[in-house]
C-alpha cells in the first residue's frame, strides 16, 4: 500500500464522509455544489470527489474548511468527520496500538506462561506436557463462553445491542466477551482450584454474567477509539488531560 503523503489524511469511511458532504451542499449551497464550494471555501472538484466518494484523501487544507463548515452547521456531525477521516500518525495509532491490543487481549489466557493441569477420575491433578499447555485454557474459554451463551441468551444479547448502538469496532467487542467470562476458564490453568462454570449455581452464574457485563459497558462508554486516535495523535488526553495533573 502507498505511504499516505506529509499532512494528507487517510479516508477510512468514504460512505460516511460522503453522506456528511451530501448534508454541507444542502446546506451551505442547497443542493448546488458550485454554490457550496465557493461558502465552505473549497474547490469544486475537489467537493465533488468527496461528494461522490471517489478520492481516499484529504488535504490539510480541505479538513480544516470541513471542520469549520460543519461546525458551523451542526457541532454533533463533527464526531462523524474523525470517524471518517483519520490523519497518519492517529490511524498508525490506532492500528498499532488499539488494534493490536486487542488481538493480544482475545488469547491472552491461552499464550500466558503458566502451567497448565488435567486430570483423571480418582487421580489427582498433573501437569500437562509442554505440548499441551495451552489447550487445556483455549477448551475451558471455548466452553464456558459456549456453556454461558447457551444458558444465559438475553445478557449476550443485551450486550450486542448495547455494541451495535455505540459502534463498537469488532475486534473490541470480542475483547469484552472474553473478559466476561474468562474468569471461570481458569480451571486447568490453577490446578483445578479456580471454579468452572459448572461449579456455580444457576442464580451465581447469572449474577457472575451481569456484572461483567455491566463491567465492559462501563469500560466502552467512552468516546469511540477512533476519536481517542486522533485525540491521542494531537498528544491530547481524551479526558481533558487529567493524567498530566499534580505532575508540575
Amino acid at each position: 500500500m502507498a505511504r499516505d503523503g506529509f499532512g494528507r489524511y487517510p479516508i477510512q469511511d468514504a460512505k460516511v464522509l460522503r453522506a456528511l458532504t451530501e448534508k454541507l451542499v444542502e446546506h451551505y449551497g442547497q443542493g448546488s455544489l458550485r454554490k457550496a464550494a465557493k461558502k465552505i471555501g473549497l474547490t469544486q472538484p475537489t467537493l465533488y470527489r468527496l461528494h461522490e466518494g471517489v478520492t481516499r484523501h484529504a488535504s490539510q487544507t480541505t479538513m480544516r474548511q470541513l471542520e469549520s463548515a460543519i461546525l458551523t452547521m451542526n457541532k454533533q456531525l463533527h464526531k462523524q468527520l474523525l470517524l471518517a477521516v483519520m490523519p497518519n500518525r492517529a490511524l498508525w495509532l490506532f492500528r498499532r496500538g488499539f488494534t493490536a491490543w486487542c488481538l493480544e487481549r482475545q488469547s491472552r489466557l491461552v499464550r500466558r506462561r503458566g502451567q497448565n493441569w488435567h486430570r483423571e477420575r480418582g487421580k489427582s491433578p498433573r501437569p500437562s506436557r509442554e505440548q499441551w499447555r495451552r489447550s487445556g485454557p483455549s477448551a475451558d474459554l471455548t466452553s464456558t463462553y459456549e456453556q454461558a451463551r447457551r444458558e444465559c441468551p438475553d445478557v449476550f444479547k443485551r450486550f450486542e445491542r448495547f455494541v451495535d448502538r455505540k459502534g463498537i469496532p469488532l475486534e473490541r467487542c470480542k475483547v469484552a466477551l472474553v473478559r466476561i467470562v474468562e474468569p471461570l476458564a481458569e480451571t486447568s490453568a490453577s490446578a483445578f482450584f479456580e471454579p468452572r462454570w459448572i461449579d456455580l449455581s444457576p442464580r451465581q452464574r447469572r449474577q457472575f454474567l451481569e456484572a461483567g457485563r455491566r463491567r465492559e459497558e462501563i469500560l466502552l462508554s467512552r468516546e469511540h477509539p477512533q476519536i481517542h486516535a486522533n485525540l491521542l495523535a494531537k498528544g491530547q488526553d481524551p479526558v481533558g488531560d487529567r493524567i498530566w495533573e499534580g505532575r508540575d
